[in-house]
């Protein structure tokens, strides 16, 4: 069967629904992604049950300890249609909207075992309330959503002492994969099963090449997407994992095609690669930045913001970060480093560190 993306949904999500079930009640998800335009996702009940056994899984395999009386918070844009499973394994949902303040005092009066969160909001909790980690107590926190290093993961459990993972999902495919205790990604086999597919066709990526991940999902019966291209990028690991188990492992996601760099020659520079970049300038060289984003303009010109957490930003030096940029990647743009008030962030909150305005074919 041929591939779909979500330019294929725009307008049309009511095509893509069962007909057996289009005159049930059935849940609304929105996604919109770096595309700006927002799509529905057609969920039914079933689904949140059956993916939160899965969530509960996986918490499990991490957690061990975790049982029937411990609590989860989460960070999301939405609330969650499922608050517990039968009154056990509790979920507790706070906007990431609210002010970090107002989530940090949430998350310490639930008292969570497991803390689910977007990467950017855990470092705003990280760098305004340096000195209350250990009242929460946290036993495994779960990044998702947004795209964060394993550099950073590894900053964050050091800081709040306990194991930090990364969870890969989205509103069209479910559970794609999440990460190990030896900190590999592994997919999620019985919810969706991922394809590597080339950009310029439906053909499967040779092993350890990096491919378009494409993912068919079990659980949504209302709206089955079937080889739905995610607009992300990975490549797919060979041999087993020392963890033990048996599903297949895939990199570090690379980020999303639309967001990674490309060169006058056809060069591409995943986004996730432009990310590490960043976590080292503030983890390695523990650089005053509070926040960042890293824009490609056109084919030429890299415009690197950079929000500090100093008061006097004129004695913060540009040129190291434009130098260290050049020795990190080549000289292969004209790089432009300005200091600004704020980063924005989308309308759902989420954070978008590495933007490109340039089409893979090159064109701006």
């Amino acid at each position: 069967m041929p591939s779909i993306s979500k330019i294929d949904l725009f307008g049309h999500e009511e095509e893509f629904i069962d007909d057996r079930l289009k005159n049930k009640p059935l849940i609304v998800s929105k996604t919109s992604g770096s595309s700006g335009r927002f799509v529905d996702i057609y969920c039914d009940s079933e689904m949140f049950i059956t993916e939160e056994l899965q969530v509960l899984r996986m918490i499990k395999e991490l957690e061990p300890h975790y049982n029937a009386l411990s609590r989860e918070v989460l960070v999301y844009t939405s609330e969650y249609p499922v608050s517990s499973i039968l009154g056990f394994y509790k979920v507790y949902y706070v906007n990431n909207l609210k002010s970090v303040e107002y989530i940090f005092e949430f998350i310490l009066n639930k008292k969570p075992t497991v803390l689910a969160i977007y990467p950017s909001i855990l470092w705003e909790i990280a760098k305004n309330i340096k000195y209350e980690f250990k009242k929460l107590k946290l036993k495994l926190i779960i990044t998702n959503s947004e795209q964060s290093s394993q550099s950073e993961r590894n900053f964050f459990s050091s800081l709040f002492g306990c194991t930090v993972i990364d969870e890969y999902s989205s509103e069209e495919l479910q559970s794609i994969a999440y990460q190990c205790s030896e900190m590999n990604y592994h997919e999620v086999s019985d919810c969706t099963y991922i394809e590597l597919l080339k950009s310029d066709s439906d053909c499967l990526v040779e092993l350890g090449e990096v491919g378009e991940i494409t993912g068919t999902c079990f659980l949504n019966q209302a709206m089955p997407l079937i080889r739905y291209r995610q607009g992300d990028l990975a490549k797919r690991l060979p041999g087993k994992c020392a963890c033990n188990k048996h599903t297949p492992i895939i990199g570090n996601p690379e980020g999303r095609k639309n967001s990674s760099f490309i060169t006058n020659d056809g060069t591409i520079i995943p986004s996730g690669r432009l990310l590490d970049w960043t976590y080292s300038l503030v983890l390695r060289y523990n650089l005053p930045i509070d926040s960042f984003q890293i824009i490609q303009k056109t084919i030429s010109d890299v415009h690197i913001l950079l929000k500090l957490n100093i008061i006097n930003s004129e004695t913060f030096s540009t040129d190291f970060v434009k130098t260290d940029f050049i020795n990190t990647f080549g000289q292969i743009f004209k790089i432009y480093v300005n200091i600004v008030d704020e980063i924005y962030k989308t309308k759902s909150g989420k954070y978008n560190p590495i933007i490109s305005y340039v089409n893979q074919d090159g064109n701006d």
